[in-house]
């Protein structure tokens, strides 16, 4: 009895729902079903330079384009080098996504110099909390870099 109850319940509950607010469909699509997401990222880092066993830190400010079709993410940044600005883009592909998190791995593999070279961002969609790691190792020897920081969606 019970079992009918709630399944005659639930198939009069459903469409009624969806009479009443029929916005109901897309309340979380922005974050899910987005085609491309964008954001300005705040970030932190903690790196380790080339021939150098010193730890520094800096701040840095991200663009981040998110094309969750195309499972890709491209970080904008610009950077400041011996008297000159440069702007910098850097690819990703997706290799893990949920409803609520992105994980993406750099498409480069090589620094530079030709040395082993990856990159990893993870995303978490609800806190926007972002974290990126890089390892290089080549003949100019090993580098290493940690960003965290928050990211705010840009309109």
């Amino acid at each position: 009895m019970a079992l009918k109850f709630r399944k005659y319940f639930f198939s009069f509950l459903i469409p009624i729902t969806f009479l009443i607010n029929p916005l109901f469909l897309f309340m979380f699509t922005e974050k899910v079903n987005a085609k491309m997401i964008r954001f300005t990222c705040n970030v932190k880092s903690h790196f380790k330079l080339y021939k150098s066993e010193n730890w520094e830190n800096n701040n840095f400010s991200w663009d981040l384009e998110i094309n969750q079709v195309n499972q890709r993410v491209i970080r904008k940044q610009n950077v400041y080098y011996e008297g000159q600005n440069y702007d910098l883009d850097f690819y990703y592909s997706i290799k893990y996504q949920n409803d609520n998190s992105i994980i993406a791995i750099s498409d480069k593999m090589t620094s530079i110099y030709g040395g082993t070279y990856v990159s990893a961002i993870t995303l978490d969609l609800n806190s926007r909390k972002i974290t990126e790691v890089n390892s290089i190792n080549d003949k100019e020897g090993i580098a290493f870099s940690n960003y965290y920081g928050t990211c705010d969606y840009k309109y």
